[in-house]
């Protein structure tokens, strides 16, 4: 989880000062690091999501010791330093004006600090989605017995049965080739992502 939440500090430190669409705010949360351009124009707004819908004991208190790493004197508050100190001691190499544009985002109050609420805001939409992704991978593994990163047909006819929903060979046979998108007679993780949802 620390890797993650590092890996969207970097991308939200990326985002662009521009003005975001009426009726959306700037959200550290919709910042994805793979889809950042390198000129690191994005805009990272989205409209705004309530923090007690997304509430979970669990991603709380994981949250709250990835806060507890950044927030060295205990004060219950992150500064700007902290968060720069936090990421150089994980191995990170931050820019000032990237941590910079990060607490710009993510200081929800404005008061040049970063309170656990705040954190948690911004953090908690991508901990839960990942916790999602990291289920469904769960899954696969489950219906890919063989571990060769692709589903056969067998497989998933063995996981039909498993389940009490046995298919005949012709309705298994289907169901892989409407996933399959890349033609190799398998449903890999992206095209059971597809599948799934």
């Amino acid at each position: 989880m620390l890797g993650y939440v590092l890996g969207t500090l970097l991308s939200v430190a990326a985002c662009a000062d521009t003005p975001c669409p009426e009726g959306q705010t700037r959200d550290a949360s919709v910042c994805d690091a793979k889809s950042l351009p390198r000129d690191g124009k994005t805009q990272c707004c989205a409209v705004p999501s309530k923090a007690s819908e997304m509430y979970d004991p669990q991603m709380e208190a994981g949250l709250r010791q990835m806060f507890a790493l950044f927030d060295t004197d205990k004060d219950e508050e992150v500064t700007s330093d902290e968060v720069f100190l936090g990421m150089e001691r994980v191995g990170e190499k931050p820019l000032r004006e990237g941590v910079a544009r990060l607490m710009k985002t993510t200081d929800l109050d404005g008061n040049g600090t970063l309170s656990f609420a705040e954190f948690y805001v911004h953090f908690a939409p991508n901990v839960a989605s990942r916790a999602d992704e990291e289920h469904q991978r769960g899954l696969f593994q489950q219906y890919d017995a063989d571990g060769s990163g692709g589903i056969s047909a067998p497989e998933l006819s063995a996981v039909m049965k498993q389940i009490g929903s046995p298919m005949s060979d012709a309705q298994i046979q289907s169901m892989v080739k409407e996933a399959d998108q890349d033609g190799d007679g398998l449903v890999n993780f992206p095209e059971f992502l597809k599948m799934m949802t």
